[in-house]
This record gives C-alpha cells, sequence and structure tokens, in this order.
C-alpha cells in the first residue's frame, strides 16, 4: 500500500469511527434514562406540586416552559458530547508526544503553553457556570412575569397597565441581560483561549526551537509539527464545549429536585390557617351543600379535602367502602385510606379549566364513550343548543383554554365532564356562578337531582344560590374560614333561628327573581333565543376562511414552512445588532484569517533555506525572502503570531457583543408589541405559542446564535483559506476543485432541505409536549380529583417519544452529513498530495508542499463545520422569523385616545353615554356579536346589563373599553 492510499484510508477509518462514536451518544441521551427520563421525572414532580406552589408563585408555566424546553436540552447534550471528556484529552497528549518526537524539548516547551493556560480555561468555566446561574433565574423570573401578564392581558388593559406592567418586565430583562452580557464576555474569553492558545504554542515551540538548537527546523518537522498543532485545535475545542455543556448541565439538573415539606392547620403556603377547627362528615350518596359569603373559604374547603392545600395539623381521611352510614359520626383511621391512596372524584372547578381538544374529548376526559350516557349529560347541562350552533358539533376543537367560548359554555362543559364521569363522588364548585337563573335552575333539575341523585352519587355542591336548600340531605355553613353550622335545613331552623330567617329572607328574593325570568324566558321563541346566545365565531369563521383558502386545518391556517428561511431574515438579525457591530466583525474576522495564513507562510520561508538547493530553492523565484538572515524571522514571526492573538480576542468579542444587542432589542420590539396587541390576538393565540416566543425561541437568540455566527464564520473563513493556500502552492489543484465544489454543493444543498424539515418537525413535536405540559399545570386540581395522572403521564411520554423520534432523524441526518463530507475532505488530501508529487517535478519547495498539504488536512473538519454551522443557523433563524413574525401584529387601535398629560384637569365634566347603531365583532372575518344596539345613559345613572348566557353582555362591555372590533356605528362617552 502506497503512502498515498494509506493517508486516505487512514482518514476515511478515522472519520467513519468518529461517526459512530457521536451517534450511540445521542441515542443514549434521548432514550432512558436520558431525555426521556428527565422529562418524565419533571412531570412527576408537577403532579405532586400543591396547588399553593401555583398560586403563590413558587412555580409558573415560564418556569416549566423553561425545564422543558431548553434545561433538559442542555442534559441532552452533555450525554452527547460526555465521550469528548476522556477521548479529548488521549488525543490531546498524543499531539504532544508526536511534537517531541519532531522537534524534542522545544515541542514539550509549546506543550506547557497548553498545560500552564488549562487553570485559566477552568477559571473560565467556572465563571461561565455562576453566569448561567444567575442567567437562568434572571430568566425564569422575567418569564414568571411575561406568563402573569399573558394569563392576566384582558385586567391589564382594563385598568391601562400596559406600560407599567411593561416596564416591571423590562428591568427584569435588564438584570438579565447584565449576566447575559458577563456570559457573553465568558464565552468569548473561552472561544479566544481556543483560538489563542495554539498560535501561542506553535509562537514558543519554533521560538524556543531557534534559541535552543540554534538552527531552523526542516520544512518536514516543521509542517508536521503545524498538522499537529491545527489538530489539537478541535479537541481544546471541544473541550471547553463540553465542560461548557457540562456546567450548563449542572445548573438545569438543579431545579429538577425541588422538595418542600410544610405541616399545620389548612393553609395556602404561609404561617397563617386558611381554614381551622374543620370538623365535618360528608354523608354517602347524598347532596350535601356548602354555604357561606364569598371568601370564607367554601373552595379551599373542598381543595383541602382534595389534599390540594398544606396540612398545618389534623388530617383528610376516605373511607374504603362507600356505604352509607346509620349516623354521620366522623370517619376512623381504621376504616379510611390515606389521602394519597383516594379514588377518583368528579370535580368541576369555579375557574373553568379545559383541554385544547374537541368539545367531547373535554366532556369525556378518557373514560370511554357511552352515547346515551353522553346525550343525557348533554342535556341535562342544556349545552344541545350551544353544541349545535358549532360548525363541527361536538368534535370542533374549542381552543386553549376555551377561548372561543363564553364563560357560561365553559362553565357548563366542565360539569359535563364532572357529570359524566363513573366515580361515585362528585365536587362541584360553584356551577352557577357564570349562567343564568334559567340554565341554574335546569343543571339543577337535570344535572344535580337527577342525574346524580338517581345514581346515589355523594355530591358536594359549593353555591350561593340559596333557593336550592330545600334539596340539601347536608349543610354546612361556613364563616370566616371555620365551619359556622352543620346539618340539615330543619336542624338549621331548629337550632340556629336568626341564620335560617336570613337565608329564608334571601331565598324569598331569588326565587322572585327567577319567577320573572321564568316568565320572560316563556314568551321568547325558540330563533329568539337562538339569536340571544352569541354564535360560536372563532371555529365558524375559521371554517369559512379554509373553505376559501382551501386550507386543511381546523384550528388555525397552517403556513408551510418548508421553503428555505430567506436571507432577510439574516440580515435583520444582524441589523438588529447594529451596523457598527457588523463592519468591526466582518473586517476583523477578514483581518484575522489573513494574518493567520500569514503566519503559516512566513514558517513556510523561514524553514525554507532549511532544506538546501535539493528542495528546489536554489531558484531565486521560488523563496521570496530568500537569504534573509535568521535574527529577521524571528521577530516578525513574533509581531505575526501577537497579532494572530489579538485579533483572536476582537473577533470573538464583536461576535458575541452583536448577539447581545440583536437580542436586546428584539426582545424589547416583541415584548411592547405584543402587550400592545388588541385582545382579539390573546384569544386566537395560544398561551402556549406566545410564551415560546419568550422562552425558547429567546434563549435560542440569547445564546444559541452568535456562538453559531462565529463558528460558522470562522470555519468559512478557514475553508476559503485552505484552497486558496492549496490553490496558491499546487494551481493544478483548481482541476479538481471543480468537482468536488460541485459534489460539495450537492450534499448541502440535499442536507439542508432535509435538515430544515426535520428541524420543524422537531419543533411542531415539541409545542404540543410544551401545551402538555401548561395545560397539566392550569387542571392539576381538576386531573387530581379524578384520579388520571396515569393517563396525562402517559400521553406526555407518547408526545415525548414523538418529539425524540424526530429529534433522532435529525440526528441521524447530521451523522450522514459528516460522513459525506469527511470522505469529500479525504478525497481533497489525496488530491492535494498527488498535485503535490506532481508539482514537486518543477522546484516546488518542500515548505511550500507542507504548507499545502498542512491546510489540506484541515480541510475535513472545515468543510464539515461550514454546512452543520449552516443548516444550524439557518434552523435557529427560526427563532428570529417566529419573533418577527409576532412585530408584524397589529398594535390596538388608539385612535380618538389621548395621552394622561392631555386629559384637562376639569375632567370628567359630564358623563353621558351615547350607542348608536352599534355593530361589534371579533375579527373581520367573523360574524358579528351585537347588532344595531341603540342605547342612552344619562349622567350618574346606574345601569345593569343583562341577558341571558351568551347573549352579548361581556361583547358590550368590552365595547366600552374599545376592546373589540366597532365596524359601524359609534360609542360616543360625553365626560
Amino acid at each position: 500500500m502506497s503512502s498515498n492510499e494509506l493517508l486516505q484510508n487512514t482518514s476515511v477509518l478515522a472519520r467513519t469511527f468518529l461517526q459512530a462514536s457521536y451517534y450511540v451518544p445521542i441515542e443514549t441521551g434521548i432514550n432512558p434514562p436520558g431525555e426521556v427520563q428527565n422529562k418524565a421525572m419533571i412531570y412527576n414532580k408537577i403532579l405532586r406540586l400543591s396547588t399553593s406552589n401555583m398560586s403563590m408563585g413558587e412555580m409558573t408555566l415560564g418556569q416549566i416552559n423553561n425545564l422543558v424546553a431548553i434545561e433538559t436540552n442542555q442534559l441532552m447534550w452533555f450525554l452527547f458530547l460526555c465521550p469528548n471528556l476522556w477521548a479529548m484529552p488521549v488525543q490531546i497528549v498524543m499531539g504532544v508526544i508526536l511534537l517531541y518526537y519532531l522537534l524534542g524539548t522545544s515541542a514539550l516547551i509549546g506543550a506547557s503553553v497548553i498545560v500552564l493556560l488549562a487553570p485559566v480555561q477552568y477559571l473560565i468555566a467556572t465563571k461561565l457556570a455562576d453566569t448561567q446561574k444567575s442567567t437562568l433565574d434572571q430568566s425564569t423570573e422575567r418569564l414568571k412575569k411575561t406568563t402573569e401578564i399573558l394569563k392576566g392581558i384582558k385586567l391589564l388593559k382594563l385598568y391601562a397597565w400596559e406600560n407599567i406592567f411593561c416596564d416591571s418586565v423590562e428591568d427584569t430583562r435588564g438584570k438579565e441581560l447584565t449576566s447575559l452580557r458577563t456570559f457573553a464576555l465568558y464565552t468569548s474569553m473561552s472561544i479566544f483561549m481556543n483560538a489563542a492558545i495554539p498560535i501561542a504554542a506553535v509562537l514558543v515551540t519554533f521560538v524556543s526551537h531557534a534559541l535552543i538548537n540554534k538552527s531552523k527546523p526542516s520544512s518536514s518537522e516543521a509542517f508536521a509539527a503545524l498538522a499537529l498543532f491545527h489538530i489539537l485545535v478541535t479537541p481544546l475545542f471541544l473541550l471547553s464545549t463540553v465542560v461548557r455543556f457540562a456546567v450548563k448541565a449542572m445548573v438545569s439538573l438543579i431545579p429538577l429536585y425541588p422538595v418542600q415539606v410544610n405541616g399545620g392547620f389548612f393553609t395556602w403556603g404561609s404561617n397563617l390557617s386558611t381554614l381551622s377547627d374543620i370538623n365535618i362528615c360528608i354523608p354517602t350518596g347524598q347532596l350535601t351543600m356548602i354555604v357561606g359569603q364569598v371568601g370564607c373559604g367554601k373552595s379551599s374547603l373542598l381543595l383541602a379535602m382534595l389534599g390540594e392545600m398544606q396540612t398545618l395539623s389534623g388530617k383528610v381521611y376516605w373511607r374504603t367502602l362507600p356505604s352509607p352510614p346509620s349516623s354521620l359520626p366522623l370517619p376512623s383511621p381504621p376504616s379510611s385510606i390515606p389521602l394519597k391512596n383516594r379514588y377518583s372524584v368528579g370535580y368541576a372547578t369555579q375557574k373553568s379549566w379545559l383541554l385544547n381538544a374537541t368539545v367531547e374529548d373535554n366532556i369525556t376526559f378518557g373514560s370511554p364513550f357511552n352515547k346515551q350516557r353522553y346525550k343525557t349529560v348533554i342535556d341535562a347541562c342544556s349545552l344541545q343548543p350551544d353544541v349545535d350552533l358549532l360548525p363541527f358539533g361536538d368534535q370542533t376543537e374549542i381552543g386553549e383554554r376555551g377561548i372561543n367560548l363564553s364563560g357560561g359554555q365553559r362553565q357548563r362543559i366542565c360539569v359535563a365532564r364532572a357529570l359524566y364521569q363513573n366515580t361515585n363522588i362528585v365536587f362541584l364548585d360553584d356551577p352557577f356562578s357564570a349562567l343564568d337563573i334559567h340554565l341554574s335552575d335546569h343543571l339543577m333539575q337535570e344535572g344535580i337531582l337527577k342525574f346524580l341523585q338517581d345514581d346515589k352519587r355523594t355530591v358536594v355542591l359549593v353555591t350561593h344560590k340559596l333557593q336550592y336548600l330545600i334539596h340539601a340531605d347536608w349543610i354546612i355553613a361556613m364563616k370566616d374560614g371555620s365551619v359556622l353550622r352543620e346539618g340539615t335545613l330543619k336542624d338549621i331552623q331548629t337550632h340556629d333561628v336568626e341564620l335560617y330567617e336570613h337565608w329564608k329572607t334571601l331565598m324569598n328574593r331569588q326565587d322572585q327573581e327567577l319567577e320573572k325570568d321564568t316568565e320572560i324566558d316563556n314568551c321568547q321563541t325558540a330563533l329568539e333565543r337562538k339569536t340571544l346566545r352569541r354564535a360560536f365565531y372563532s371555529r365558524e369563521a375559521k371554517n369559512q376562511e379554509e373553505e376559501e383558502e382551501e386550507e386543511d386545518d381546523n384550528m388555525s391556517t397552517t403556513t408551510s414552512r418548508r421553503s428555505k428561511i430567506p436571507w432577510r431574515v439574516c440580515w435583520q438579525y444582524l441589523s438588529s445588532g447594529g451596523f457598527l457591530m457588523v463592519f468591526l466583525m466582518v473586517f476583523s474576522k477578514l483581518l484575522k484569517h489573513s494574518v493567520m495564513v500569514a503566519i503559516d507562510y512566513w514558517l513556510a520561508e523561514w524553514t525554507a533555506n532549511a532544506d538546501g538547493p535539493v528542495n528546489g530553492t536554489a531558484n531565486g523565484d521560488e523563496c521570496v525572502f530568500a537569504g534573509l538572515p535568521d535574527s529577521y524571522y524571528v521577530p516578525v514571526f513574533i509581531i505575526l503570531c501577537g497579532a494572530g492573538i489579538a485579533l483572536c480576542l476582537i473577533t470573538s468579542l464583536t461576535v458575541e457583543f452583536l448577539g447581545l444587542s440583536a437580542a436586546t432589542n428584539l426582545h424589547h420590539n416583541l415584548l411592547n408589541k405584543i402587550i400592545h396587541a388588541p385582545i382579539r390576538f390573546f384569544d386566537v393565540t395560544p398561551l402556549g405559542q406566545i410564551l415560546n416566543r419568550f422562552s425558547a425561541d429567546t434563549n435560542i437568540i440569547d445564546q444559541h446564535i452568535p456562538p453559531t455566527l462565529e463558528s460558522l464564520t470562522r470555519s468559512t473563513l478557514l475553508c476559503l483559506s485552505a484552497i486558496g493556500v492549496i490553490a496558491f502552492v499546487t494551481p493544478s489543484f483548481l482541476i479538481a476543485l471543480i468537482p468536488l465544489a460541485v459534489s460539495f454543493y450537492f450534499i448541502q444543498k440535499y442536507f439542508r432541505v432535509a435538515s430544515k424539515d426535520l428541524q420543524d418537525l422537531d419543533d411542531s413535536t415539541q409545542l404540543p409536549l410544551l401545551c402538555h405540559f401548561s395545560e397539566t399545570a392550569e387542571g392539576l386540581t381538576t386531573i387530581r380529583a379524578f384520579r388520571h395522572e396515569s393517563r396525562f403521564k402517559q400521553k406526555m411520554l407518547e408526545l415525548t417519544d414523538t418529539n425524540n423520534t424526530a429529534y433522532l432523524f435529525l440526528s441521524a441526518a447530521n451523522r450522514w452529513l459528516e460522513v459525506r463530507t469527511d470522505y469529500l475532505g479525504a478525497v481533497i488530501v489525496l488530491t492535494a498530495a498527488v498535485a503535490s508529487i506532481w508539482s514537486s517535478g518543477k522546484s516546488l519547495p518542500s515548505s511550500m508542499v507542507g504548507l499545502g498539504l498542512t491546510y489540506a488536512l484541515t480541510v475535513t473538519n472545515y468543510l464539515n463545520w461550514v454546512v452543520r454551522n449552516l443548516a444550524d443557523l439557518e434552523v435557529q433563524m427560526a427563532a428570529v422569523k417566529k419573533v418577527n413574525s409576532f412585530l408584524s401584529t397589529e398594535s390596538e387601535n388608539y385612535e380618538g385616545s389621548m395621552d394622561t398629560t392631555q386629559v384637562p384637569e376639569d375632567w370628567p365634566q359630564h358623563g353621558e353615554i351615547k350607542i348608536q347603531d352599534l355593530c361589534v365583532r371579533y375579527d373581520p372575518l367573523l360574524k358579528p356579536v351585537l347588532k344595531h344596539v341603540n342605547a342612552y345613559i344619562n349622567p350618574g345613572q346606574k345601569v345593569g346589563i343583562c341577558g341571558r348566557t351568551g347573549s352579548g353582555k361581556s361583547s358590550l362591555s368590552l365595547a366600552f373599553f374599545n376592546m373589540v372590533d366597532v365596524f359601524e356605528g359609534y360609542l360616543d362617552a360625553q365626560v
């Protein structure tokens, strides 16, 4: 086997085994006990969270998104790069040994530079760990505040608090940017050390060789050593990368295992008890009603029985056999089971919680579909008229948190879910709060008294509707967090006459309201009732839009993302960083790589005379600087190496701070655009999608794009420099360069298209996973009440598996690329070697041959990194594109409004409101929700807006605050 064949085969085998060594850790990182287990651990922790953890802000949706979308990926990447922790040091040691074999003691002196600077790299890694933790804390706090704003955006807009809360987020973002600035500085230092250490090692090695040996190194020794130093660049870079991801992984592990132990009375997280001295018993198979004033602890009592509150003292027991007792003693421990092992409970929360699924899926909630039972529940909750108005009936997707439904419709679906479940116990937390009297009476009669009581199910009902107390088998009256009185209505009538008389007065008043409402309702025809109920605008209008545009998506029009991201997105990112920073980056990069080539060329000139006239140096025109004294070469070599080291620092700083500037401007613009978007935007855009812009996409812009951009520009210029040097040394190489360039073009084009699609698939499968985590966190109480933890966990595992499959395909595609670029690089090495041998007969100096082959050996890595970084940058620019898509959102219409500084001092002067032919819709593509409304409100007049559920009360209220689209008529407030 010839030396050329050995050179090529060794390179091919080495790169093939290298790619295999990369693929195995990827599978390890994805499969258990890898990323799947990490997400499962997070999900299990969420399912065990106390409700107080969520309500007190100790854990937010932003934090959960941060853990799932960002932190688990850090752990996975660490597992992927972990083998380099022992492989790279071996490669460094072997490189040093070979250097010693070539240059002797001077090589050890040069290697000592690497050893001496290792503590500096460790110090930088330690600082990176501190700043990464600080950045994570600030990012979590920013996401927490952003989540609070997005969840309460309607309230903020009603009070015109957008700018106040926006400033609060900006303050937190400022602290995060301070940490990011420090992080960028240390990252720049890490990149600088990776690039500068080889230059410093080369400088020390050859200068010490000249001083110790008093002679020039031969070109064969010099360029073999130079090739080894170039090879050392990769393990040094990967070693620091592994350390960086190890740091991120260790920081990511910290939030995965938070443990909180609390004890006491029933409390929501403070030392003060919310409920005290609770001694009650819920009779089996009967209807128990809990009544009391607002804020007295009725809902908290339900949650305490479900185990959602922290217990200061006492216990909650659940009977093992739900048989009706002869009397009502308190449950005793021997016949009870621990609270954590209780059985399923049908539960309807006071604040309705719906899945981003169909109406049927929300009602059945994972239970087997029973047509007769389903129809009975629909009728009991008066949902059939509403279902009939939906474009796809009960198969219509109702959106995240039921955003397409009125409050009463959401409430009835939640109650229907509790009724449909085949559970012995049903908890209903004020199910009439969002219903009118007619619907409340129908639900009470058909849903609770008939459907539930006929099945002899135990029902606990929290209510303010005292007229229903006559149906209660057991009543619990509460006041200020304690049980005021309990028993039957007759018992309370006998033992607490004052309380009973107070109830009686309230019941008579409510009965009169019911009679009035019934009289009005009986006069209405079916057509009038249908007119009063607001059409299900979102789905119906979306259906019309889909028919016009021939779209098949049921929830929203999905834009095709197979096309390549236009370069204007990259330009938008760079322009966000500032033109001065872009100019400094480009100029410093070009100057740096010019100096790097000059260093190697000067070394070739320096070693040319040491080879003698045999190698062709006799021709005076072959070596430009032939005949110069040795004292001239060393100072110039030192100056060039010093300039190269300085430029390495400048380039690393300019790229990182260019990215930091772009991240600052993009987040500022995104926050201001979102917070001033019309309320309709939040109705049709899922919360998880908006949070994704502020979490995963912002994280990519903050921390991923700058190092990718730096690596892309560096690898591209190194590749171009290598090819330029090879072509300069052996011009015949240009003949082979054309087919090699064509092959490289099609390889990278094929990979980038596939990589983009696979990355889009990865993103599209990650979004349902993030939404599932968000839905679980918001519906913890309901999920635990129904004992559906295992079903939701199984769905999480399925979504995780789907997402991991997409990522595994993407990783396999990366291996496909690297194998082919490695083979292409081996062909370039072979071609350069053959061209050098062919040119050696034409008096080509051996120093130039060494220079060309040295650069040819580095092309393999450069080609791979060019394509990988280009594909990565194109994928990461999708985050910029997503953010820019939100930046095109139209802001609210402030026409006619004035700045607070322009408000007259004597305002308001009048107070009358004129409504003339007011027509309102939520979107230009949707049907009107208010048609030709006319009204006049006199100054000082108190006005109540009443009507059936879905009749437009809320829409009219929103029109007063300019939160809906008034497309005809006007609403004039003469204040």
